[in-house]
Parts: C-alpha cells; structure tokens; sequence
C-alpha cells in the first residue's frame, strides 16, 4: 500500500471518529496525498514534500515499469524461440548425420551389387564358353570316337584279309 493511500485512510478514520474537527482536515492535495495537520515547520513540509515528489517518481516510473515487463516477456519469447531453434538445429545435425552414414551404407551396398553383377555376368560368360566347348568337345570326341572305330574296323578287316590272302 503507498503512502498516500495509508495517509487517506488515516484521515477516513479521524473524520469518522471526530465530525468537529472534520472541518479542520485539508482534503486531497493535488490527488496525491492528504494532510492531517497543517504544516507548522520547514521539516514537516520537508517530508511533506519528499513524500509527494516519491508518488510523483513512483507514477513516472510505473510506466516504465510496465515497459520493462513488456520487454521482458519479448526477451523471454525471443529466449524460447531461440532454445526451439536450437533444439531443431540439433534434429537437423542428426539427421544430417543419419543421412550421411545411411548414403555412405548405400553406396557401399550399391559398389557390392554392381561386384556381384560383374561376377554374375564373368560366370554366365565362362559357363557359356565351357557349355560350347564341351558340346564341341563331346561332339569332336564322338566324332574322333567314330573315326577311331572306323579305323579300328578297317585295321582288322585288313589283318583279317590278309590273313586270308596268306
């Protein structure tokens, strides 16, 4: 409670208490502050006045109070703003992260597939030259086979009829 306000209710409870001297009381001053006996001395309108020239200060700097409320509430939605930031700055290097050793993983897959097709085709190739070359081979043998027992036949015929000539 300010000042002023305690000195207005002292002066409510005096002029309840007393309605002769009611007349005497000063009222409000400047809607600042009451008195409740007439100033007397210098010191009295010494702390008269300096309790006056507090309001006074008090009324000037409540809007800069309240300024200062108002820049502090921005200054702490600037702070979350900015720990969100950082917090999705942080999700962003992760998955930057994540994205580099997952790209690293599929080339490295993608260099090994291409290996094994490399080798698939390389195999197909030897067993196509092998599958030719045997059928070659098996059909040459017959054939080497087939001359060989001509051959033979033709040996023994000729043993045969010369045996008989003889």
């Amino acid at each position: 409670m300010s000042p002023s306000k305690s000195l207005q209710l002292n002066s409510n409870t005096d002029n309840s208490s007393s309605s002769s001297l009611s007349s005497s009381k000063p009222q409000l001053i400047g809607g600042l502050t009451g008195i409740r006996e007439p100033i007397e001395t210098t010191q009295q309108f010494f702390n008269w006045f300096s309790k006056i020239e507090e309001e006074m200060e008090k009324g000037q700097e409540d809007i800069y109070r309240s300024y200062l409320v108002s820049v502090q509430g921005y200054r702490q939605n600037c702070d979350d703003v900015l720990s969100t930031l950082n917090s999705i700055s942080e999700l962003l290097h992760d998955l930057q992260t994540n994205y580099i050793f997952v790209e690293e993983k599929t080339k490295s897959l993608q260099m090994a597939c291409e290996k094994l097709l490399e080798e698939q085709v390389n195999i197909f190739f030897n067993y196509s030259f092998l599958q030719f070359c045997c059928l070659d081979f098996c059909s040459s043998f017959f054939f080497l086979f087939f001359l060989f027992s001509l051959f033979f036949l033709v040996f023994i015929y000729a043993k045969y009829l010369n045996q008989i000539s003889t």
